[in-house]
């Protein structure tokens, strides 16, 4: 079968979703705080192991720059904001990029 391992990762996530859904329940809201923090750490780490073993410190550390800006100059370009002023760019940087996050445009 050609897409084998697609389904079952799909599967996988989709029924892990559905057992962390109705697992949440049960879990008092420190439980869950303290779980998205230990979840954030594990990417963290995991991050910076990648990071430290790759031989091209300049990609890891050109990557993300760049990808923000794009996401930067895609967002502006799609509100309509040809140009704007140095003073404005970071408040617009700071709600455009959520957004987009968000409702995943980017």
């Amino acid at each position: 079968m050609i897409l084998q391992g697609t389904i079952i990762n799909v599967v996988a996530v989709v029924a892990g979703s559905f057992i962390g859904r109705w697992a949440e329940r049960y879990l008092s809201a420190q439980m869950r705080n303290t779980r998205m923090v230990g979840l954030g750490l594990a990417v963290l780490l995991i991050g910076l192991k990648l990071a430290l073993q790759s031989q091209q410190v300049m990609i890891v550390i050109g990557r993300p720059i760049l990808g923000g800006l794009l996401i930067v100059a895609i967002a502006l370009d799609l509100m309509g904001i040809k140009r704007l002023p140095v003073g404005n760019l970071l408040p617009a940087v700071f709600v455009t990029i959520p957004l987009f996050w968000v409702f995943g445009l980017a």
